[in-house]
């Protein structure tokens, strides 16, 4: 699962369970020449199950330690959770509230150091923890996010010491604001040693967010990838991938538009209404970006066509509505391509059982969640696959 929380008492909770991949050829098998690619799956070459009744939302998994830590997600805490590949729940505590080695709220998924300790990042600081709960580092910071999901795939990228997360400062101006589209940094490098962020990372001159349009808070989030000495970002809803490098002076090096059928994106407006907040969210959105040897895996919302934009704007029932929805779900399911470098289309891949959004590296192995919204079980199920061409 994936919890989506914006500030200004929005709250959003946005259930998002999915697939990995990895920056690493040895997870690509079968044909690997573009122009003979006919289709393309995942392969599941291992599994781990957890047993677990309740909500679970993994953070992390550590292939090397074969531990995974996760969240019961409630309504008056969240409860964290070490399991073992093997041997299932290790322990369980919380480290919200008041007490001295609170981390006060999440900002990001907490993360696996090592086989004995991770690392939350949140509201009072960047807190490191033992498997058993016991604090063992805090560095205070006065970093600031308006924005924040927590849930696998939506964790912060580790580069050495530090690590390339959203951008954790506040704008000078809003985006009701032209200045802003001009102004903001989206990415930051992140220094849990030292509780500082560095920003890195605008929009380019040829983005759709600097065309003189305006358009809807966090429509815009970034979704982004690393390899090598590279960053590949999509910004939200922008059909492109940008390639920046990841050291000074962070130059933007190539746009590429990418092919994606059915997708249906909000392309802003002249001028801005408050509307404008709810009124992309029938529009597409690309959730996911990784580079899996010389391709790229791209997860997206598709967005409603005009037809069920125009209905969904309708007054209707309470109970048409929540029929409407239960539609919409069944027909606008995410998706997810393979694309090669150049963007163009070589394969879209039925994920099956797999909810195709949290795509996350680990190790150079591809690892995946099953999600199934309409079967509560006692357990959940995670996979390391491989990218199969034909």
């Amino acid at each position: 699962m994936i919890f989506k929380l914006v500030k200004h008492l929005n709250f959003r909770i946005i259930i998002i369970l999915g697939l990995c991949s990895c920056g690493a050829k040895d997870n690509v098998s079968g044909d690997e020449d573009n122009q003979r690619v006919k289709s393309a799956s995942f392969e599941k070459i291992d599994s781990v199950t957890i047993e677990f009744l309740g909500n679970p939302v993994i953070h992390d998994l550590d292939p090397v330690s074969q531990k995974v830590v996760f969240s019961d997600f409630k309504e008056d805490q969240t409860n964290l959770f070490i399991a073992h590949f093997k041997d299932g729940i290790m322990s369980s505590f919380s480290k919200e509230g008041d007490m001295p080695d609170s981390y006060g709220s999440m900002n990001a998924n907490a993360t696996i150091l090592n086989d004995s300790t991770f690392l939350v990042y949140g509201s009072k600081g960047f807190f490191v923890y033992d498997y058993t709960g016991k604090n063992i580092s805090k560095i205070k910071h006065d970093l600031q996010l308006n924005y924040k999901e927590i849930g696998m795939g939506r964790g912060m990228t580790a580069k050495g010491d530090k690590y390339l997360y959203w951008n954790a400062s506040r704008p000078s101006m809003r985006h009701n604001d032209l200045r802003f589209y001009h102004e903001a940094y989206l990415l930051s490098w992140i220094y849990p040693e030292t509780g500082k962020a560095e920003p890195i990372i605008q929009f380019p001159e040829s983005s759709l967010f600097r065309s003189g349009k305006y358009f809807a808070r966090d429509s815009w989030t970034p979704v982004f990838t690393t390899s090598d000495e590279f960053i590949h970002v999509v910004f939200g809803i922008e059909p492109v991938i940008y390639t920046f490098r990841s050291s000074l002076p962070y130059s933007i090096l190539s746009r590429i538009p990418i092919e994606l059928p059915d997708y249906q994106y909000f392309k802003g407006k002249d001028s801005y209404h408050t509307e404008l907040e709810w009124l992309w969210l029938n529009y597409g959105k690309i959730t996911n970006i990784k580079k899996v040897g010389d391709f790229f895996l791209v997860t997206y919302f598709p967005g409603y066509d005009a037809y069920d934009r125009e209905i969904s704007a309708s007054n209707l029932s309470p109970n048409e509505r929540k029929e409407f929805i239960t539609k919409m779900r069944e027909k606008y399911r995410n998706r997810v391509v393979v694309l090669d470098l150049n963007g163009n289309l070589l394969a879209e891949i039925d994920p099956g059982n797999l909810w195709p959004s949290s795509t996350i590296i680990r190790n150079g192995e591809l690892w995946m969640m099953e999600f199934d919204p309409e079967v509560e079980l006692d357990y959940f199920r995670l996979f390391k696959v491989s990218l199969k061409l034909e």
